[in-house]
């Protein structure tokens, strides 16, 4: 039987959530892929990476990229106030938006995230069938589910290695972390707790549960399962 993580953290804590907007066909990337990889082994981190499609016009697919990740960075647009779209971009705890590749802007970004308490406790439990048990809010009047959030399934796989062969970083061989490939919206019931039973067979790797303010705003609630990870060195290429 396969063994998995499941990270819903202590009752007094949530993990701070770093959103990467990159892709394979952006020369200025591959950096902040680095930095995000290493953020991701910080386990008071739930580093997720989506792929935007916007640059595969120069003349590279990106094997993970989906128009949904960028219609999330685009609906971040409006919701922080920003300019435009950009990549690399990190989007820290829902609230925070800073080049991808500024580690020095990453990291204070988070240090200024992850003072936060858990808000709305977020727990994901495997059963002995495979199957996930979620649970989002509490009895506690203080952890009830208020009528004003949103929750999505980020399902995503744990990444690899692409050898691309052409476009900006044509010729190179990029790794890539926890690319987010499903966003399924959860439907939500106001002023009690919300207990879901997720179907374990989903074929990603893992599963993140991402509780934010309407319409897209503050992290307010998280947690994460993961399977066992692959064997080291495993390949994934693009085709």
């Amino acid at each position: 039987m396969a063994l998995a993580l499941a990270l819903p953290f202590s009752a007094h804590a949530r993990p701070t959530v770093v959103e990467l907007y990159t892709s394979q066909g952006c020369s200025s990337c591959p950096e902040a892929e680095t930095l995000v990889r290493q953020l991701s082994q910080d386990p008071a981190l739930l580093a997720l990476s989506f792929h935007v499609h916007y640059f595969d016009y120069l003349g590279w697919k990106d094997p993970f990229a989906s128009e949904a990740n960028t219609n999330r960075q685009k609906a971040y647009v409006s919701a922080l106030s920003l300019d435009s779209v950009f990549t690399p971009q990190m989007i820290v705890d829902g609230a925070l938006s800073v080049i991808g590749s500024d580690d020095r802007a990453v990291e204070k970004a988070v240090t200024d995230a992850e003072n936060h308490t858990v808000e709305i406790p977020v727990t994901i439990v495997p059963q002995t069938d495979g199957n996930l048990r979620i649970a989002i809010g509490g009895a506690d009047p203080k952890a009830q589910v208020p009528g004003d959030v949103v929750a999505w399934e980020m399902h995503f796989n744990r990444g690899g290695y692409t050898n691309v062969e052409a476009g900006e970083n044509g010729g190179q061989m990029l790794e890539s972390t926890n690319n987010v490939m499903r966003m399924v919206p959860m439907a939500l019931a106001a002023g009690r707790e919300n207990d879901y039973l997720l179907p374990g067979n989903f074929p990603e790797d893992g599963v993140a549960i991402l509780l934010q303010k309407k319409p897209l705003g503050r992290i307010v609630g998280a947690a994460v399962y993961m399977r066992t990870a692959p064997l080291p060195g495993q390949r994934v290429d693009a085709r």
